[in-house]
This record gives C-alpha cells, sequence and structure tokens, in this order.
C-alpha cells in the first residue's frame, strides 16, 4: 500500500501497545522486524501497565517508547522508585 500511494515508508510511524505485543511476543517480534525492515517507525504505548520487561524491548526493533502515566506517577512520590528516573 506504500508503494501504491508513493508513501515513503518513513512517513507512517505505527503505535502498538505493549500488552499486544506481550500475547504473543513472538509474532509481534516477526511482524515488526518486517514493518522496520521496510522502514516504517515504530512506537510502544502504554509500557509499564503490562508485565513486559526491558529486557523484552531489547529485542523489539521500536523507534520510540511511551512509557504509561500510571507507571511514572508513583516515582515522584515514592522515594525507593526515584532511583529509576534519577540523574
Amino acid at each position: 500500500m506504500l508503494a501504491a500511494y508513493s508513501v515513503p515508508p518513513d512517513a507512517l510511524q505505527l503505535e502498538i501497545t505493549e500488552s499486544m505485543i506481550m500475547s504473543d511476543p513472538d509474532r509481534a517480534l516477526a511482524t515488526l522486524s518486517g514493518l522496520s525492515e521496510l522502514g516504517v517507525r515504530l512506537s510502544v504505548d502504554d509500557f509499564g501497565t503490562g508485565y513486559s520487561s526491558l529486557a523484552h524491548l531489547r529485542r523489539l526493533p521500536i523507534d520510540e517508547l511511551k512509557i504509561d502515566r500510571s507507571f511514572v506517577t508513583p516515582m515522584l512520590e515514592q522515594s525507593n522508585d526515584l532511583i529509576i528516573v534519577a540523574r
């Protein structure tokens, strides 16, 4: 479809949620890898709402990671969590 409408692949950014990736990680990796090879930009949304880890993200060819607010907000209130976001 990109070629049919003369759209450069990097003009398209697809967003997928963490939960969708984790529902079938192997299939997600294969699909996202194929899209990335075409030049499509990939974004993971709602990270921190499911059960994946940063180790899972390493395998994915993503361009952007959107961390869910529910994961980040408590870090400002919990001193033990501040180490995650501190410089």
